[in-house]
This record gives structure tokens, C-alpha cells and sequence, in this order.
């Protein structure tokens, strides 16, 4: 009988042990997983923001030839893209990091201060916001920054569903002790495009008898 009992609390524990190899198996593949969902959509973003930055040259151009006493407001834009791009590629093929994000996001937040100052000035320039170049730039402009905005969000959503998984019990436990570090959200605001100036129709001289 004692024999018979050992061995069924043996099986039972042995079960046991196998039951928790099974699940932190599982709980480990999930965690790779999401977190490689999240580089794999931060690289996303990295590309919406790259495509959107290329687009950055011909907006300063067009304005440079409407805006020449505003030098400074135009180099600004260069100097703030080039950064930012400069971080992208720097940040390309590697894993999503809370320093780097941070820096990103800064480095986006001086492209849309700098674009902002532009557009804002841009205002004092009528024919500039006319231009069919410029119509063609704000366009393209705009469906860049929607890009933006969906790469964001969906990679805002694998970073909460990650750190859903590794911050519930029992799974926490886990994350913790095989190094499964926080990745942070990516919250820059990006720049609206410029809107076209619309045309203005001429007046007509009062007519004459």
C-alpha cells in the first residue's frame, strides 16, 4: 500500500514539473515572440518616418525660392531632418530600446517644431502655398504623415500587448528572471502638411459705359 501511494504522489509530482516545463515553455515563446512583434513593428515606424523625412528636401526648395530672407527658418529644417534621419538608420535592425525611442522621439519633436516654424512663416507667402509644386508637396506630405500616424499605432498596440504579457502573474515572474526588459510606447506628434493656398479669383475692374 505505502509503496503504491509513493508512487502516485511521484507520478503526480512528476506531472506537475512537467506541467510547468510545459508552460514556461510556452510562456517564454510567447514572450519572444511579442517582443519581436514590437522590433518588427518599430522598424515600421522607422520607415514610415524615413519616407516621410525624404520628402523634407523638396518642401525647403520650394520654399527657398518664395522665402529667401528666411535662411535660417530653412536650415533648420535641414539640420533637424538630417538628425533625425541620421538616428533612424543608427536605430535600424535593433532591438526596440527605451534610450533609443526617447531619443528618436526628440529627434522627431525638432522636425515638427522646425517644420511648424516653416509653415507658419509660409503663411506671409500666398503664391508660395499656391504653387502646383508646393499643392503636390502638401499631398504627398499628408498621406506621409498618415502613414506615420497607422505605423505608430500599431506598433503602440504590440507594445501594450507585450507588456500585458510580461507584467501579469504568472508571467512576471518569468520576464523577470530571463531579462525580458519594458519597451516603451512611441508617442511623437508629427507635423501637419501644409494646406494649399486655394486661388483667389480676380476682381474685375468696375465696368465703363
Amino acid at each position: 500500500m505505502m509503496f503504491g501511494a509513493a508512487m502516485i504522489i511521484g507520478l503526480l509530482l512528476a506531472g506537475a514539473i512537467l506541467l510547468g516545463l510545459l508552460w514556461a515553455l510556452a510562456s517564454y515563446n510567447g514572450l519572444v515572440a511579442a517582443r519581436m512583434e514590437c522590433t518588427e513593428a518599430f522598424a515600421q515606424v522607422l520607415l514610415r518616418l524615413r519616407q516621410r523625412n525624404e520628402l523634407m528636401p523638396a518642401l525647403v526648395e520650394t520654399a527657398r525660392g518664395h522665402m529667401r530672407h528666411e535662411r535660417e527658418t530653412l536650415e533648420g529644417v535641414s539640420v533637424a531632418v538630417q538628425e533625425a534621419a541620421a538616428l533612424g538608420q543608427a536605430l535600424s535592425g535593433q532591438t526596440v530600446e527605451a534610450s533609443g525611442v526617447q531619443k528618436l522621439q526628440q529627434a522627431e519633436a525638432g522636425v515638427s517644431g522646425a517644420v511648424g516654424r516653416l509653415l507658419a512663416i509660409s503663411e506671409a507667402y500666398p503664391e508660395l502655398r499656391a504653387s502646383p509644386t508646393m499643392v503636390r508637396i502638401s499631398e504627398e506630405l499628408r498621406f506621409a504623415e498618415n502613414q506615420v500616424a497607422v505605423a505608430r499605432q500599431a506598433y503602440n498596440a504590440q507594445v501594450h500587448r507585450y507588456s500585458g504579457l510580461r507584467t501579469t502573474l504568472p508571467q512576471t515572474l518569468l520576464s523577470k528572471s530571463l531579462g525580458f526588459g519594458d519597451a516603451p510606447f512611441f508617442e511623437t506628434a508629427t507635423q501637419p502638411a501644409p494646406q494649399p493656398q486655394p486661388q483667389q479669383p480676380q476682381r474685375m475692374g468696375p465696368m465703363r459705359a
